[in-house]
């Protein structure tokens, strides 16, 4: 014997089915955007990761480039500073090869003066000769005064060079 079971409990159990399967398909479709939102970001964060590495990737490069550039710029600096010195050794060089000249010059001057005052002394000289010794005594001391009044152009052109080249350092200045 089958038993009867009555229709409202019969629909209550297909709609109890049919809420299960459709709980069960909510459950599945529910489960199916969690693992696709997931897998969104589980890709979200590998893409952050991937850009992430790329700026330290971009960032060490560029640490690297401009320690290069300072390098180099240092190495410039150095070698302008290097130019710089030897450019002023040679100006002072050539200051004091031109002091050199004039201190040679007047030295044979002095000299040539002393000759002339010793030939005045001497009583074997004659008359002409005495006024050509006096005549050239006051050349010698017009040129002494000359190299003299050289010097001392020469001297402040060097300051002036000097300074021109390097301000605010007093420049060394030449013997005379």
């Amino acid at each position: 014997m089958m038993m009867a079971i009555p229709l409202p409990v019969l629909m209550a159990a297909v709609n109890a089915m049919q809420t299960a399967a459709r709980s069960r398909q909510m459950d599945t479709r529910r489960q199916s955007e969690i693992a696709l939102e997931r897998e969104r970001l589980r890709r979200e964060a590998l893409h952050v990761a991937a850009e992430s590495e790329r700026f330290r990737t971009e960032a060490a490069l560029q640490d690297r480039h401009r320690e290069r550039q300072k390098e180099v710029l240092l190495r410039m600096i150095e070698v302008a500073d290097g130019i710089h010195r030897i450019k002023i050794e040679v100006i002072q060089e050539t200051f004091r090869e031109v002091m050199a000249m004039l201190k040679a010059h007047q030295e044979g001057l002095l000299q040539e003066q002393r000759q002339l005052s010793d030939a005045l002394l001497n009583p074997a000289v004659t008359q002409t000769i005495r006024l050509h010794a006096r005549k050239r005594q006051r050349e010698v001391s017009d040129e002494l005064e000359e190299l003299d009044q050289a010097a001392m152009q020469v001297q402040q052109h060097a300051v002036d060079t000097l300074t021109a080249i390097k301000p605010g350092q007093q420049p060394h200045l030449l013997d005379w």
